[in-house]
């Protein structure tokens, strides 16, 4: 679990201090916002509701399962677009990054690896959240950032078979973060 740690105080900082990458991959666009994915990975949009956009980001090979965990041994970002319902407007964001925020189903030996860090995501005030916990037999990393532009919450999710993407999910959330752009 100090592995982990490490890297989620290692990833905050990065995002708080890295250049824009220079080796962008696919686009990612949405309504509000656009992004480019790490170089190399696969790109699927979903809209499993009227109120859920997902965005499923993925190293070659390894997509992601139903609940936005990438397949062994990988890494994965989901980016997600919410409608806050009217009775949710009046909640701070960390309240409402609580209630959006969680694990899959199945999910044990849950561990807050970072607790809420308020952060800038492009210009907007953020939180970001991490944790570790135990998937089908895997130990699996969480970072997610969120912010909240209008009626709506923005989450970049990434997940890894932990500690061995801790390198690798560093630089494709610091260069996803960078690249964002509201529009």
């Amino acid at each position: 679990m100090l592995r982990i740690r490490a890297f989620l105080a290692l990833a905050f900082a990065v995002l708080l201090a890295a250049p824009a990458a220079a080796h962008a991959g696919p686009a990612v666009k949405g309504n509000g916002f656009r992004a480019s994915a790490p170089d190399g990975w696969v790109v699927k949009v979903a809209r499993p509701s009227s109120t859920l956009v997902t965005w499923s980001l993925a190293t070659p090979g390894n997509p992601l399962d139903a609940h936005a965990v990438p397949t062994a041994p990988g890494a994965g970002i989901t980016i997600f677009r919410v409608v806050l319902p009217k009775k949710e407007r009046s909640k701070t964001l960390s309240r409402q990054a609580i209630d959006v925020v969680g694990t899959p189903p199945g999910a044990t030996k849950i561990a807050v690896e970072q607790t809420m860090q308020k952060l800038d995501f492009a210009g907007v005030d953020g939180r970001s959240v991490g944790f570790s916990y135990t998937y089908k037999g895997r130990l699996i990393a969480q970072y997610d950032v969120l912010a909240r532009r209008g009626n709506f919450i923005y989450g970049v999710e990434g997940g890894w078979d932990a500690p061995g993407g801790n390198d690798v999910m560093a630089d494709a959330i610091a260069d996803l973060l960078k690249s964002w752009r509201w529009t």
